[in-house]
């Protein structure tokens, strides 16, 4: 995800977007595509995208995205840095560890 691999403060010249009210949407809407972007978002301290994106992940599989250990438990990881990253975002999203 281009938004993980960065800097939390790079800035960048696009919109990614799995919500389809959002007038550039141009990501399917799938769960971990939108826990990505919420983590994401909210290591950039952008809290109104976190919150829409962490909503819209636990709307489409809510018991996968209900807790960092739901998530750990439901995935492959194999790249540790990205790993890291991903679940720091979450957890400034405030998604709770049990």
């Amino acid at each position: 995800m281009t938004l993980l691999a960065a800097s939390p403060s790079r800035k960048t010249s696009f919109t990614l977007s799995t919500r389809p009210d959002h007038p550039r949407s141009t990501v399917p809407a799938l769960p971990v595509v939108c826990s990505r972007l919420a983590s994401a978002y909210a290591l950039r301290g952008e809290t109104e995208r976190t919150a829409a994106d962490l909503a819209e992940a636990r709307r489409l599989r809510g018991d996968v995205f209900s807790s960092i250990a739901h998530v750990k438990a439901g995935g492959l990881w194999g790249v540790p840095k990205i790993e890291a990253t991903y679940f720091l975002g979450l957890r400034k999203a405030g998604l709770p560890e049990e």
